[in-house]
């Protein structure tokens, strides 16, 4: 039998093949199941392994990880010989051998000869990420088997801190029931980092509004938290380029619903905010500070700046030049 799982959830990918593989043999081990990273591994050898009869078994399941050449049948890949010999081995696969090839990502090549052999040969799952609901009905129901309980807003809080990331998630929850049996959006705040965008929309809206003091704060607790400046930069580059952009599109007399459209934002109030922001600063100071930031992003990377110090002035001198 032959099986690709893939979808952008490891911690899913892995309980989806396992759950394959315990369906087919019932009890697993090393002896019936075996896993391969095709990273750190070769063709000849996944098949080498498919091959081999299993001893005291009837049947042997046999998983291999990271399968990237699912991704995209490339020309060299095509006509590598040890990829024609498993395609070749895939079309008359032994009957005690169940194959799984998987791999952690949400779109592969459906044309490949692989994908269209298993399509017809077997079965292709695919794993979509889940809906905001299905995220929090599935936070409830585990701090529930755990012993915990959760209050709603909790959940919403915790949906919002951490989205789509699995493993992250129940790691998080497991320090949190540790933390306090009863999770409250307050031991949310104290222990679930908020995601990095949020945060440097705050340094980037509390310069915007002269506060470059509260921006400095927020600023110096990411470092605190190892942040890279590097990041940084490159996400409130994006916040200025996204005024800049909004600001160019008011004086081409669009509507709020025009401006959203055309940079895709599907939010009219967020694109109100952005453009009352627009109105309140001066174009070529939005355009000085993307060529700021991106100086700064290069002389980092150059080395001839120094990483934290160098964003620390941009921020403790961004008002001060306003004025």
């Amino acid at each position: 039998m032959l099986y690709i799982v893939h979808g952008s959830q490891s911690y899913s990918i892995q309980f989806r093949y396992k759950k394959i593989a315990k369906d087919i043999l019932g009890e697993i081990d090393e002896l019936n199941y075996v896993r391969i990273d095709y990273q750190e591994s070769s063709f000849r050898e996944i098949i080498n392994e498919a091959v081999s009869i299993p001893l005291g078994y009837d049947s042997k399941v046999v998983v291999v990880t990271n399968a990237t050449f699912l991704v995209k049948e490339t020309k060299t890949l095509k006509e590598d010989k040890a990829y024609k010999d498993f395609i070749s081995y895939i079309k008359n696969i032994d009957e005690y051998t169940t194959l799984i090839l998987s791999v952690n990502e949400a779109t592969i090549d459906t044309k490949s000869e692989i994908y269209n052999i298993i399509d017809v040969k077997g079965s292709i799952v695919t794993l979509n990420d889940a809906s905001i609901e299905e995220w929090h009905n599935y936070i409830e129901s585990y701090v529930k088997k755990n012993g915990g309980t959760i209050d709603r807003a909790a959940v919403i809080e915790l949906t919002r801190r951490i989205s789509n990331d699995l493993a992250l998630l129940r790691n998080t929850l497991n320090k949190l029931l540790l933390y306090d049996p009863h999770i409250t959006t307050k031991t949310v705040s104290l222990l679930v980092e908020a995601p990095l965008e949020e945060n440097v929309f705050q340094i980037y809206n509390n310069l915007i509004n002269n506060h470059s003091d509260v921006a400095l704060k927020i600023y110096r607790d990411l470092i605190q938290q190892n942040v890279e400046p590097i990041r940084i930069i490159s996400t409130l580059a994006n916040q200025f380029r996204l005024l800049h952009e909004v600001k160019f599109l008011l004086k081409q007399r669009l509507s709020y619903k025009e401006i959203g459209a055309k940079l895709k934002i599907n939010n009219e109030k967020r694109i109100s905010i952005i453009a009352q922001q627009a109105l309140g600063i001066d174009e070529s100071k939005i355009r000085e500070s993307l060529d700021e930031l991106y100086n700064l992003d290069l002389q980092i990377k150059s080395g001839l700046v120094d990483r934290v110090y160098a964003l620390e002035l941009f921020l403790i001198k961004y008002n001060k030049d306003r004025l």
